[in-house]
């Protein structure tokens, strides 16, 4: 609702305001100047045609949209670009990327605002696995393009040329050096001479024009030009949250909707946090700080499932370890008959977690403490056996175990669902 009304209230002033675009040639040199680029380069046809191609309503809707749909994200990645030796301008180049769309995935599985494909964002230390995916973090994401652009600046030494590797890679990029005899940016980009693809070609020239663009005096009539001018003041707030947590709760702790707050939080990819016990910090709008602190209490009780895809070297029961289920719960749910599997597998995978986990573990302590006759788990007296829960039991697996049907289980434990808790006590016989 909060983005709607920001977006609702942005859109509708930018389709009405009368545009202008009084060249500032002083400010455009400067422009080319921060991306090591000559400014007879302000002559080229592409160029220019790119520049007036921008001034139309569509292309200038889809420029403002992009620029209000990352608006809470903008000020922190300004700032983190100010604070590094990237120039700012570098943020046009996520936005001719995926037009600053969190979500964004190319057909070459490249995802978020920086587009990353999965291998650079493994060497970059990115997370991405069937919780977490750090590309559509776009503050993560903006770290890892900040050190790959200054890796690239270390290689080349020039800005030009740091993005057009981004684009099409440092090996392309070294080959094209190489033909051409020189790494002068109309040389490289001759569409003559295709020293370099096409689509890197275009790439550059769209980077300038969009730093161009947003650089003219009149672009926004005075009025509005504050919507724009976000400066480098935070407008998110980093919050720490449990593993196992939905994000559906938080939004209800903070009176906002769900979809706007995974929007914010397009990383967690199944709007909870993966169940290790671990804390995992996530967005929210800054104004929304003191409602957090106020009503945000740990409820790690995830249930449900989510697929996995095998990988070279899993087996039942590693899968079982890293996601805290039982392996022969991962057979049951996938009616699989034996313990074989092969790469690219599609896996469902039961989750059950609950941060009460602490205090019936205390509880256990406490029964454990005054429990006799106990083994294996098990207690007996006189007219009934007792089983303690532990790490990886199921209600199946303990059914099954004491041969004993779910239903029966359920009966005799008052049990509403199939939900068993560590430590718990059941009645088994």
């Amino acid at each position: 609702m909060i983005l709607r009304i920001v977006i609702s209230f942005f859109i509708p002033m930018i389709l009405s305001a009368n545009f202008k675009f009084n060249d500032n040639y002083e400010k455009q040199i400067t422009i080319l100047r921060k991306f090591d680029v000559d400014s007879s380069f302000l002559h080229d046809k592409y160029l220019i045609d790119m520049l007036h191609e921008y001034k139309s309503a569509t292309k200038k809707l889809l420029f403002f949209r992009a620029m209000s749909d990352a608006i809470l994200f903008l000020p922190t990645i300004k700032k983190m670009l100010s604070d590094s030796k990237v120039p700012n301008e570098f943020l046009y180049l996520a936005m001719a990327e995926s037009r600053l769309i969190s979500k964004a995935v190319s057909n070459k599985q490249a995802a978020g605002i920086w587009q990353f494909i999965p291998s650079t964002a493994e060497l970059y230390g990115l997370r991405v696995d069937s919780y977490i995916d750090d590309r559509l973090d776009m503050i993560k994401a903006t770290e890892v393009a900040i050190k790959f652009l200054g890796d690239m600046y270390q290689r080349f030494e020039k800005w030009y040329l740091a993005a057009i590797a981004y684009n099409c890679g440092e090996g392309t990029l070294m080959n094209a050096i190489k033909k051409a005899g020189t790494d002068n940016l109309a040389t490289l980009i001759d569409p003559e001479k295709r020293y370099l693809p096409k689509e890197s070609r275009i790439y550059i020239r769209k980077i300038l024009a969009l730093a161009i663009l947003e650089g003219s005096d009149d672009i926004f009539d005075s009025e509005y030009s504050h919507l724009f001018n976000t400066g480098n003041n935070s407008s998110l707030a980093v919050v720490e949250i449990s593993g196992g947590e939905r994000l559906l709760d938080i939004a209800n702790d903070i009176e906002m909707s769900e979809d706007e707050l995974k929007r914010l939080n397009a990383h967690i990819i199944h709007g909870v946090t993966p169940p290790d016990g671990r804390k995992y910090s996530i967005y929210i709008p800054y104004f929304k700080l003191p409602d957090f602190r106020a009503n945000y209490r740990s409820r790690s009780i995830y249930e449900g499932e989510f697929e996995y895809i095998v990988q070279r070297g899993d087996s039942l029961y590693q899968i079982g370890e890293k996601y805290r289920c039982d392996y022969e719960n991962i057979k049951r749910v996938n009616d699989l008959s034996s313990n074989h599997l092969y790469v690219g597998q599609r896996l469902k995978i039961p989750i059950l977690y609950n941060s009460k986990q602490h205090q019936i573990q205390k509880k256990r302590k406490r029964s454990e403490a005054v429990l006799t006759n106990v083994s294996v788990g098990v207690q007996q007296d006189s007219r009934r056996k007792r089983y303690l829960v532990k790490e990886g039991d199921t209600l199946y697996s303990i059914a099954r175990e004491f041969r004993v049907d779910i239903e029966s289980l359920m009966r005799q434990n008052n049990l509403k669902s199939s939900n068993i808790y560590i430590g718990e006590s059941l009645i088994v016989k």
